[in-house]
């Protein structure tokens, strides 16, 4: 191993200072990123306003309401109207991730219905 190209690999060692990282700090990145990678890119709560694909309509047939979080969007959580054939994807991409234990409240409440105005899927609450 030679002292001046670090490992030979590109990596720069913790005891040697390249451009502000150190072989240690660029390490911890990897792992970050391979850690994100594997968990999902997952966006909780979603925007105000969903891509347009998600929600352009021209029946309330094609409308319907995914709930996104841990609780019911009565007791504390998110609930969208998108078009049901892309409901999985909205669901997979902005619903929140819920670990055991998640607390909700209990309310009852008038179910949400999806309906096609000026051709965007909204919730009628």
């Amino acid at each position: 191993m030679d002292s001046e190209s670090g490992f030979g690999f590109g990596c720069t060692p913790t005891w040697r200072r390249e451009g502000g990282y150190t072989w240690g700090m660029r390490f911890d990145l990897l792992m970050l990123m391979v850690l994100l990678s594997l968990s999902g890119c997952n966006t909780y709560p979603p925007p105000d306003e969903l891509n347009s694909g998600y929600t352009t309509c021209q029946t309330d047939d094609e409308c319907v309401v995914v709930e996104l979080g841990c609780c019911t969007a009565c007791n504390g959580g998110t609930a969208v109207a998108v078009r049901t054939d892309q409901a999985d994807e909205v669901a997979d991409i902005y619903s929140e991730r819920c670990g055991n234990g998640v607390d909700c409240t209990q309310r009852a409440c008038d179910p949400l219905e999806a309906v096609c105005q000026v051709d965007t899927c909204i919730l009628l609450e």
